[in-house]
């Protein structure tokens, strides 16, 4: 897939290689720490609260898709353009998990795994 990108986008691996700057130099103990942390309390809030919110009061498509772009806008001071939109694609599926298990463990779980096998297991860029 990720062959496809230079088409589409030709400069997409520089903000790619800025995501993945944030974890050079740090001990994997504190990097799965701070994951962990970082993407329960992202999904406690995001999906548990705001997602939630907006599904009562405008439905659960709108709800969702609202949710997901304030998301993504959350990510604004990044600066990456890349990761606004994998924040608002990613925002989108995990609060349809939410809605469809009616759980946040789900959405928590598959975010942990999204930013594992991403930043980890298959990162897209070296």
């Amino acid at each position: 897939m990720t062959a496809l990108f230079p088409l589409v986008w030709p400069e997409w691996e520089t903000p790619a290689r800025a995501l993945y700057a944030w974890s050079s130099g740090h001990a994997p103990l504190f990097l799965g720490s701070t994951l962990v942390l970082a993407v329960t309390a992202e999904e406690a809030l995001w999906r548990g609260v705001v997602a939630r919110f907006l599904i009562e009061r405008w439905g659960r498509t709108a709800g969702i898709v609202a949710a997901a772009a304030i998301y993504a806008l959350a990510h604004l001071a990044a600066f990456n353009r890349l990761l606004l939109m994998a924040a608002f694609a990613c925002g989108i599926f995990w609060g349809w998990l939410c809605v469809a298990t009616d759980d946040l463990v789900v959405p928590v779980v598959s975010h942990l795994v999204w930013d594992l096998a991403l930043f980890f297991a298959f990162p897209v860029v070296q």
